[in-house]
């Protein structure tokens, strides 16, 4: 980081801390992601690290959402 003149942003710690600070009671949250994501599970330690459950979707709402996640 001090090497460059640009800001670093932590995408996963950002992303998790908006959701703590903005939906405080909130237990369970679905994810939007690429196939390789989910199964990577990129998200899964940071969200359940504060308490959230990640929703599983069915496969047929995954193929509709891949189509979003695309364009």
């Amino acid at each position: 980081q001090s090497k460059v003149d640009i800001k670093i942003l932590d995408m996963l710690g950002t992303t998790t801390e908006h959701i703590k600070n903005t939906y405080p009671n909130l237990k369970q949250i679905g994810l939007l992601a690429t196939n390789g994501t989910v199964k990577a599970k990129v998200y899964d330690k940071y969200l359940n690290n504060i308490g959230l459950d990640i929703y599983k979707f069915s496969e047929q709402l995954k193929e509709v959402a891949k189509k979003y996640i695309k364009q």
